[in-house]
């Protein structure tokens, strides 16, 4: 579902605007780690005030899990939550 998503999401930008494919994995970490960052921000009672404040939605178990593999996959880096 979420491939789905995010194809559908990636659809509706290249008709408002152009997009270097080549830089797409760069967008993705670089998105996911502003969720992860908010995620994690929230949990332990720290505002981030230049973080997308929609972090919210993005702490349901199964985003964060995504969201936390399409940065470690991206970057090489393990994260840990905890």
């Amino acid at each position: 579902m979420i491939n789905r998503l995010i194809a559908e999401y990636i659809a509706i930008y290249r008709k408002q605007s152009s997009l270097d494919d080549t830089l797409l994995d760069y967008y993705a970490a670089l998105r996911s780690a502003h969720a992860y960052a908010k995620v994690i921000g929230d949990k332990r009672g720290v505002d981030l005030p230049y973080v997308a404040g929609d972090g919210y939605a993005w702490a349901l178990p199964q985003l964060f899990r995504t969201i936390t593999r399409v940065i470690e996959n991206t970057t090489g880096l393990t994260l840990e939550s905890g």
